[in-house]
């Protein structure tokens, strides 16, 4: 949401003021949950890795080029940061699935 206040007017963030993949709150309970044995490491979790670090990284990249009114790059990065997104709540769906038959 950030970044489209930024991008719509309505805010001035800048790239520095996204959290990475790890600061953010999916990131804190990914890594406690880890942290804490709270769920096993299945080959769903190791794959929310990579897109939830694309939905950061174009977040920042979108930002950086609506500073320099780069708009075509704004709106790639923006389609890449929700392509990233979809996939990262794609995974989290399967997560809670096997979690729930684990339970």
């Amino acid at each position: 949401m950030t970044v489209y206040r930024t991008v719509l007017g309505g805010a001035d963030f800048h790239a520095a003021d996204i959290p990475d993949e790890h600061q953010c709150r999916l990131g804190q309970l990914y890594d406690n949950m880890l942290a804490q044995e709270t769920i096993k490491p299945s080959a769903v979790y190791k794959k929310i890795d990579q897109p939830h670090r694309a939905v950061h990284q174009q977040a920042k990249d979108a930002l950086n080029h609506y500073h320099k009114a780069e708009w075509p790059n704004v709106l790639r990065c923006l389609n890449h940061m929700e392509q990233a997104n979809l996939q990262v709540m794609a995974l989290m769906q399967q997560l809670l699935a096997d979690i729930s038959r684990d339970i």
